[in-house]
């Protein structure tokens, strides 16, 4: 049962929805005199003196301004019975959050697509290097889906909002003596550093990458035992055919079992995945962009071919391929494009007649090749 009920008015803002709940209070989506925002109320009730937990949020949040952190407006407490529950206005994301938008996309049996989740990604990142470069380091203690709430940009771009820091930088445990989620917690759970929040970001990258968690991590017992860690995780790009070694390897550092091999802070895995997408033009050619520009250029060449061989399929032929391999080489969209084309013309040299039948023939042999070619490029792939 809900602590707060529809309607229901605290510092003059009113309930207009329930949003979830945590380890350490429910979530409401409320209208007032800032506009709509939302309300965190504090489970845990008190008689006298704040919640250490909101104490503990209001502290640190207040320490840290940063687009991709949630802010906080103004605090109050709310009596329900005999007892204060203590509730804070903040941000309201208004696109829900990260778990939202993954069971999103895996409802339609799609992946998101890597564009996306690497400007997620660097998001959080963004976030989280204000936190653990700050003269007293933040450590978060609890980055999962559900705490990664998303807005709109005046762009129409999805910004991320980093939220719930109230075990952050604390001695809070759970009931169970873990601090953070269970899937989200690394084998050394009681490390206080920025690489316990690493691990964590790791564990979430995996998860949007593939919709799977990078070990199958059950309950406390396993992470007192370490015994899921024994297993080493199916690199993302085998279950998700859109990603990339390159990426399999940040990811799989950043959710090292090894604390000593995995990335030092956020700011370290940020510039990683920013090197990455830096040195060719992947993040270009993974938002599709590169793809429709080839098909056009591939139509063009496709037309003026047809147009001097007769070869009508050509017109069809060139702008498919081109587009289908630009999405794994630029340089061999185009060459592809030139030598479809120089092959044409020497079938024309050699007399064979344009006609229904060679042009089957060309279309059906270049389909073969050109899956033959992406078939490769999966075993080998290590862009």
């Amino acid at each position: 049962m809900n602590l707060l009920d529809i309607n229901d008015e605290l510092g003059g803002y009113r309930i207009i929805d329930f949003i979830g709940e945590g380890a350490f209070g429910e979530v409401y989506h409320v209208k007032g005199p800032l506009g709509d925002k939302a309300l965190k109320i504090i489970k845990k009730p008190r008689k006298n003196k704040p919640s250490d937990e909101i104490i503990n949020e209001i502290y640190t949040l207040g320490n840290i301004s940063h687009e991709n952190i949630i802010t906080i407006h103004c605090t109050g407490s709310y009596k329900i019975g005999e007892c204060f529950h203590d509730y804070f206005i903040m941000e309201y994301g208004g696109k829900g959050n990260l778990s939202n938008l993954l069971k999103n996309y895996y409802s339609l049996d799609k992946h998101i697509p890597l564009d996306k989740v690497l400007d997620i990604i660097k998001q959080i990142c963004s976030g989280m290097k204000k936190c653990h470069e700050h003269d007293d380091i933040i450590i978060h203690k609890d980055i999962k889906l559900e705490n990664v709430l998303l807005t709109l940009d005046k762009f129409g771009r999805i910004c991320v909002k980093i939220s719930d820091f109230g075990s952050a930088s604390s001695n809070y445990y759970y009931d169970d003596g873990i601090q953070g989620t269970i899937r989200y917690v690394p084998p050394d759970d009681n490390l206080n550093s920025p690489k316990r929040d690493v691990y964590a970001i790791g564990v979430l990258f995996y998860k949007l990458l593939t919709n799977n968690f990078p070990y199958d991590v059950e309950g406390v017992e396993d992470i007192v035992s370490k015994k899921p860690w024994n297993e080493k995780p199916i690199s993302p790009s085998e279950i998700n055919p859109d990603c990339y070694k390159g990426i399999d390897e940040i990811v799989l550092k950043a959710i090292n079992k090894d604390v000593k091999k995995r990335y030092g802070d956020a700011g370290s895995l940020l510039k990683d995945i920013e090197n990455w997408e830096n040195q060719s033009l992947k993040v270009w050619l993974a938002d599709g962009k590169f793809s429709v520009y080839c098909a056009i250029l591939g139509l063009v060449i496709g037309l003026f071919g047809a147009y001097i061989t007769n070869y009508f399929i050509l017109i069809f032929l060139i702008p498919l391929i081109s587009a289908h391999i630009s999405k794994h080489s630029y340089m061999m969209s185009i060459v592809s494009m030139l030598s479809l084309f120089i092959f044409i013309g020497l079938f024309g040299l050699l007399n064979f007649e344009s006609n229904i039948y060679t042009n089957v023939f060309l279309f059906i042999s270049s389909l073969i090749i050109l899956y033959s070619y992406n078939a490769f490029l999966l075993i080998k792939k290590g862009i």
